[in-house]
């Protein structure tokens, strides 16, 4: 099974490659570019890298956010058009999740951060137990982790740094700047897992989450 992944909820525009469970191939470019730029540019240049097109893909999976709102429409319009096109499944990939895949394993709570806007963060809460996310601000989200091991990544953890150290102190842990990247490769692989457990969709049903409404629906109703 060839698995095409992308992600576009962020500034970075990432794509992979996943054939049969290993990844092939994998594009990151974080950089200045809007995502309507560079993102078809970037899938068509991996695929002809690796000598396929998009006829050989058995499904097309994207990142569904939280994120920006521009960002997630051109992704998952972009994947919902390659699976109609072709008549394939997709996969509606969490955005939180595929980060929390860059520190997958460490001995404790996993905390995806991403920055929603003012004190407010789009957040995932993963252990071996359960999963919760949603979104709220910093200070609601440390009280519920209060006496917890964490892990953070994403750019709200790097937003709030200074706070989660302060309240939280040792039981606080920081991924790197690398992990902070959602990752195509974990899209990827997050759905390989639901086509393994038969939770494909169809284009129709694949859509964006954004957990909020809009600027425009906040300010004009």
């Amino acid at each position: 099974m060839r698995i095409l992944g992308t992600e576009t909820s962020s500034r970075a525009a990432t794509v992979a490659l996943l054939e049969d469970g290993e990844i092939l191939c994998e594009y990151t470019l974080n950089h200045k570019k809007t995502h309507s730029q560079v993102m078809q540019p970037l899938v068509l240049r991996m695929l002809g890298d690796l000598g396929l097109t998009l006829s050989d893909i058995d499904v097309f999976a994207c990142g569904i956010g939280p994120g920006s709102f521009t960002g997630l429409r051109i992704g998952v319009s972009m994947t919902k058009g390659f699976a109609q096109a072709l008549s394939k499944p997709c996969a509606a990939v969490s955005t939180l999740m595929a980060l929390s895949q860059n520190v997958y394993g460490f001995n404790g709570v996993r905390v995806s951060l991403i920055y929603a806007r003012a004190d407010e963060v789009f957040y995932g809460i993963y252990d071996d137990e359960k999963a919760s996310e949603g979104v709220c601000t910093i200070d609601e989200l440390l009280d519920m982790l209060a006496g917890q091991k964490c892990i953070f990544c994403g750019d709200g953890a790097e937003v709030f740094k200074e706070k989660i150290s302060s309240k939280m102190g040792e039981c606080a842990v920081f991924a790197n700047k690398r992990q902070n990247i959602v990752s195509a490769s974990a899209i990827c692989l997050l759905a390989q897992k639901q086509a393994n457990e038969e939770k494909l969709v169809s284009f129709s049903e694949l859509a964006p989450v954004y957990m909020r409404p809009s600027q425009a629906e906040r300010e004009f109703g």
